[in-house]
């Protein structure tokens, strides 16, 4: 990636964004990849005015090479930001950032007046401390191994 790559965040509505960022959320979080009939009802929910959706998605490009995605849930006037990630090549470089930023100015436009998200300590909660937000509480984490390890 060039050193003067233009960073750009846009919202995920059509066939060629939904699929970056189906495909990003696979590289970084693995799982299979949508089916067919799958991609077309996320293209088909896509294409809906953003206040008839629930919810919505962006992704961000370096030049033309998609870096990350995020998606946003609305629940009345919260945002319930999620499923934000970047390709490992890329981080570090602002995309994630951008993601979060882009689907906050996205929310408040649509009526929200308060986001939240859930962070790792030791990667998006110190970037998402510095674009103001605070710590709410704690949420734990269980985990039971289910082949006897």
């Amino acid at each position: 990636m060039a050193a003067g790559a233009s960073l750009r965040c846009i919202l995920v509505d059509s066939e060629r964004t939904v699929r970056d960022a189906t495909d990003i959320a696979a590289r970084v979080w693995g799982g299979a990849s949508p089916t067919d009939e799958e991609l077309r009802e996320q293209v088909q929910e896509a294409a809906k005015p953003l206040d008839e959706r629930a919810g919505f998605q962006v992704v961000a490009y370096f030049d033309d090479v998609p870096a990350a995605t995020g998606g946003v849930t609305r629940v009345g006037e919260v945002a319930r930001l999620w499923g934000a990630c970047t390709v490992p090549e890329l981080r570090s470089r602002g995309a994630y950032r951008a993601t979060t930023t882009a689907r906050m100015a996205i929310a408040s436009d649509l009526g929200c007046s308060l986001a939240l998200v859930n962070a790792l300590v030791d990667t998006s909660a110190p970037i998402l401390t510095r674009l103001g937000f605070t710590s709410f509480g704690l949420k734990r984490t269980y985990r039971l191994a289910l082949d006897g390890g």
